[in-house]
């Protein structure tokens, strides 16, 4: 599992308000830094899918949505709490930014959970900007890349009442109800959106421990837009959730007396204010502050494990976690138009993150503050109409001071991480078919505020706790991307659209996690520095289109190689060396072909499917059963369908209906070698999530 943190960012929309007679309200138009319309193409690298091709797939929410992305990819990472594991051309969560309008939504802490946080209702665009020179300012800390996931706003936004229904092989189901309603008036906008899930656990084998966790998750949000003057709005956010999710062995029973049990709850509540100021056409900016707060309580244990605990019964294992994460931030950003030809932007944010972590059973107690900030500068050129120039420059200041306490080990560490980074782009269009681009940047990566590792994690019935090197260093990072787009018209009302793109990235100083002690009740590893990577990412996307049809095919494929083989197991413990020269649970390449047609006036009803497909991954799998040795297995092939279709009826004045029947994973492609009993390893996870499901739905909206 791995968490991202995020530092700093800056802001996304300036604001102007523009007299609507018909609605008798102002439409606060957006103007969203990383969609520049002169730069956008290179910047998300061609690919932004639209709200209705989000909607027309029928998934429950961002997290499903987000293979869509080419060279993004997401899978269920644990059997007993089912977290997320994010890839972005083969790197792993924390080297990928997840953006909601512009602005970080999920303190570290609940990232690789809060994936679901954001129902696929709600979503007006999805995104990737893999240069990072559309929001240099947090390029430098994410070397795969940033996706963008927007909203619109509640004038552009219709009320919506939707109700999904899954029914799963086996037994299972998932069923989400969805409210959105917004609130137009004459200088105000606002809105609310109340969302629930609820999703049973369920058993592949069948052998009793689940391979999906049970799940109920509850997200809030309400938001507010209000036109000040004609130069100036201010904008309020408030955002919550409530998880809760459980998985492992006799779910009809008690926590404490299952054979193996996990459990983990989440509330969280984000609040942000953003001020806003144009003067047209030469200046705009923006200032924000963004609160998080997270708690997050956690048990690991079952009376079926040998090592006795701490309970009251004598017989359970109980490891308890309680963590407490609080991030304050702050930024600015500015854009000044000198000229038609010449743009100058320039950004500043600071912030502070702090964490408390508990496990009350072995007496252990974790601090943890930082201190993040940065500024920058970056200029945009157009010289010719055909050939746009963009360079920046970016400081960073990451401070760093932690404390983990132990019955016999205190441990401190105090660690400033500076850096300059520069970034740089050539957009080039030879002709009206013809588009292509080339762009590098510098990114550094710090140790980040809280990582799965540090909290729970289990080797066998031992928590696993994390210690810095006294000397850690930041991982340092070179990416470079070339790209190129063809466009063509072939005949009436058929289009064709075809990318090309190459990544390359070289990390050195990876950090990676030595051992160093094993004691009775616990393992302590060190975090230190590695060597370094290489790994080179092309990718493919080819688009046709009619008037009623769409068709798109993408590819990528990852090729990466270590300075010096990793270590995956002790090998004096085992016996056998435990060397592998590549990253674990990467697909050696990927895709997705995805096909819509939507026939009849105004869309009304529409026939969306997609084949998504990924290659073999080289995956960790740890002894499940006596007289086993750990070893590296190369992962099957998989490739999943599904097909949806969705009808619209309208009914009287502004209200609508539509019906939804979805059938996913079709072929029932699934993961045969899961671990099984009470000694299994939770995190031999590569497959597909969940099996076949058909699902039914319904929405109401209305304007």
């Amino acid at each position: 599992m791995r968490f991202v943190f995020v530092f700093l960012l800056l802001s996304h929309t300036i604001l102007a308000q523009n007299l609507d007679s018909i609605n008798r309200s102002i439409h606060l138009k957006s103007f969203d830094f990383q969609s520049n319309t002169k730069y956008g193409s290179a910047a998300l690298d061609g690919i932004e899918l639209t709200a209705a091709e989000l909607r027309n797939l029928q998934q429950p929410s961002a997290k499903e949505l987000l293979h869509l992305l080419n060279g993004v990819f997401v899978a269920d990472a644990c059997q007993s709490c089912g977290f997320s594991r994010l890839q972005t051309d083969g790197l792993n969560g924390p080297y990928t930014g997840l953006l909601l309008n512009g602005r970080p939504f999920l303190p570290s802490l609940a990232l690789v959970y809060g994936l679901e946080f954001l129902p696929s209702e709600l979503l007006s665009s999805l995104s990737l900007d893999r240069s990072g020179l559309a929001q240099q300012e947090w390029s430098g800390n994410f070397p795969a890349g940033l996706i963008q996931m927007q909203t619109d706003m509640p004038a552009l936004q219709t009320a919506v009442f939707s109700v999904r229904q899954s029914l799963w092989e086996g037994g299972a189901g998932d069923r989400q109800i969805t409210l959105y309603q917004p609130l137009v008036g004459k200088k105000t906008q606002a809105s609310i959106w109340l969302s629930r899930r609820d999703r049973t656990a369920w058993d592949v084998h069948p052998d009793g421990f689940s391979e999906s966790p049970k799940l109920q998750l509850t997200t809030f949000g309400f938001q507010v837009i209000q036109a000040l003057n004609s130069n100036h709005t201010l904008e309020c956010n408030v955002r919550g959730l409530v998880d809760a999710r459980s998985g492992g062995s006799d779910m009809h029973l008690p926590t404490v007396e299952r054979r193996i049990a996990e459990t983990i709850d989440h509330q969280w509540v984000s609040a942000d204010l953003v001020w806003n100021h144009t003067v047209r056409p030469h200046f705009s900016q923006s200032t924000f502050l963004l609160m998080n707060g997270l708690n997050r309580q956690s048990y690991y244990g079952g009376n079926g494990l040998e090592v006795a605990g701490p309970d009251t019964t004598g017989q359970a294992l109980k490891y308890a976690g309680d963590s407490h994460q609080f991030w304050l931030l702050g930024g600015w950003k500015s854009e000044l138009k000198l000229n038609a030809r010449l743009q100058l932007n320039f950004n500043a944010a600071l912030g502070r993150d702090v964490l408390r972590d508990a496990t009350p059973g072995f007496q252990r107690k974790l601090q943890q503050w930082a201190w993040n900030g940065s500024a920058g500068i970056q200029l945009r050129w157009k010289p010719k109409p055909i050939l746009e120039l963009v360079a920046g420059i970016q400081g960073l200041a990451n401070f760093f001071q932690g404390r983990l306490g132990l019955d016999t080990l205190s441990w401190t560490s105090n660690t400033l991480f500076p850096a300059l980074l520069p970034a740089i782009g050539l957009e080039w269009k030879p002709g009206e078919r013809w588009q292509m681009g080339v762009s590098y940047r510098m990114t550094q990566r710090a140790p980040q505020i809280f990582e799965e590792d540090i909290h729970l994690s289990m080797l066998g019935a031992q928590p696993i706790f994390v210690v810095w090197q006294s000397d850690l260093k930041p991982e340092r990072g070179h990416q470079a991307l070339v790209w190129a787009r063809w466009k063509r018209k072939l005949g009436k009302g058929l289009h064709t659209e075809l990318q090309l793109r190459c990544t390359v990235q070289r990390l050195s100083g990876i950090f990676i996690w030595e051992n160093t002690s094993a004691e009775e009740l616990y393992f302590l590893k060190e975090k230190t520095n590695g060597s370094g990577l290489w790994m080179v990412s092309p990718s493919m996307n080819l688009e046709l289109s009619g008037t009623q049809w769409k068709l798109q095919a993408q590819g990528t494929a990852n090729v990466q190689s270590l300075d010096e083989p990793q270590s995956l197991w002790d090998e004096s413990e085992w016996g056998i060396p435990g060397w592998h020269d590549r990253l674990l649970q990467v697909p050696h390449w990927s895709g997705l072909v995805r096909a819509e047609w939507f026939p009849g006036s105004q869309n009304r009803w529409s026939v969306a499917g997609y084949m998504r497909f990924w290659g073999p991954m080289d995956v960790l799998r740890m002894p499940n059963h006596a007289h086993e040795w750990p070893t590296v297995v190369l992962s099957p092939e998989f490739l999943e369908l599904a097909l949806t279709v969705r009808k619209q009826w309208l009914l009287a004045g502004r209200f609508s209906v539509e019906g939804e029947l979805s059938v996913h994973n079709l072929t029932n492609a699934l993961q045969t070698d899961y671990g099984q009993g009470i000694h299994r390893d939770p995190n031999y996870v590569y497959g597909p999530g969940a099996p076949r499901r058909i699902g039914l739905g319904i929405r109401c909206r209305w304007w």
